[in-house]
């Protein structure tokens, strides 16, 4: 009698804790303008302009990435073993950047859709993965794939030589998902991220 062997699949979703640094760092004191004696050097005139780190800072610079599900980035699709990795700043609170990407070879025991945070500054960064806009994948009975630093899915066991081998689903809607990348605190800053993206 033939047995039947059927793929398992292992779908991680590893949801990271936001931190807030409480705090920040001491204002700086002013200075006041002195007049020079004979031979003396004055102070600061008081014309001068005084640098204001929260007023003359220098804008973050602009990110490459979509901020619209409808126009996510495409970043095409990965074969088995390929890897990418994409890196920008993040966006204001409340705004979110767009990627879409493929998996190839679902069938293959060697299918490893994973998608995981190699920068994260001050942690503020997070991601949710979608089939479509508005419907975040499922973590196998844990939820959902949302506010997550890495995610992934691989096989456990499986034959594909075994008669009546059934290979797990392609990831998301035909093997391409959505990412969705967010900012986790409401702390403004220049805060950079890089996303690898591997199958």
């Amino acid at each position: 009698m033939k047995a039947l062997i059927l793929a398992v699949l292992v779908l991680g979703c590893a949801e990271g804790e936001a931190t807030t640094d409480a705090g920040g760092g001491a204002g700086g004191t002013s200075g006041t303008s002195g007049s020079g004696g004979t031979g003396g050097s004055g102070g600061m005139p008081i014309d001068a302009p005084i640098a204001d780190a929260a007023i003359d800072a220098l804008p973050c610079p602009i990110d490459g990435a979509t901020h619209s599900c409808g126009a996510a980035t495409d970043l095409g699709m990965l074969a088995l073993g390929a890897n990418m990795s994409v890196t920008s700043n993040l966006p204001p609170a409340g705004e979110e950047n767009w990627y879409s990407v493929a998996f190839a070879s679902n069938t293959n025991p060697m299918y490893h859709p994973h998608v995981y945070l190699t920068t994260n500054t001050d942690n503020a960064a997070r991601f949710d993965i979608l089939s479509a806009c508005g419907t975040a994948l499922s973590c196998m009975g844990a939820g959902q794939a949302t506010g997550l630093t890495d995610w992934e899915v691989h096989y456990t066991g499986g034959d594909p030589a075994s008669p009546g081998f059934q290979a797990v689903p392609a990831v998301g809607a035909g093997g391409r998902i959505l990412i969705r990348v967010f900012r986790s605190t409401a702390v403004a800053g220049c805060d950079m991220y890089s996303i690898t993206i591997a199958n």
